[in-house]
């Protein structure tokens, strides 16, 4: 039987292995290249993930008209080039409040208190307005989470 201490220095080596990176340089660091400034430099490559976190939309959902619980969509949007996620960044506002006016709609005409809510609906309807606003299709809505709260 081995002692404690190579069972232990054994766990510790798998952990390291499997924690560990892959060796050589990473796509992240690769994608970025330093400036004369030092600060690292946007590229816009497609290893770079940029998620902007749009504030969360509450609802009120429905049931025969009467309000019967409250509806809570968190969206990230995805925007790999830096000038059109600056953009992006600067209709933020204008981005949660056509967010909002959307979910309302659908809580009002598609969405129901009693039955799951569709997300894919939700996701399509957000992409089409978002791309309509930013008047580029290079922003990606990502729905990370749909809540629903019971009267």
């Amino acid at each position: 039987m081995a002692p404690r201490w190579r069972d232990a220095a054994l766990v510790l080596i798998l952990l390291g292995v499997l924690f560990a990176g892959p060796a050589g340089p990473s796509s992240a660091l690769a994608a970025t290249v330093p400036q004369d400034n030092g600060k690292p430099q946007d590229n816009g490559n497609l290893g770079e993930e940029i998620y902007l976190m749009v504030p969360p939309v509450n609802i009120s959902l429905f049931d025969h008209g009467r309000p019967a619980g409250i509806l809570t969509i968190s969206v990230q949007l995805k925007v790999v080039d830096a000038k059109k996620r600056a953009e992006a960044l600067r209709q933020m506002p204008r981005l949660s409040d056509l967010y909002l006016r959307k979910a309302n709609r659908l809580s009002l005409e598609y969405f129901d208190i009693n039955r799951p809510i569709n997300v894919a609906l939700l996701t399509r309807v957000y992409q089409q307005a978002t791309d309509r606003l930013l008047k580029h299709g290079d922003a990606r809505v990502l729905i990370s989470n749909v809540v629903v709260q019971k009267r």
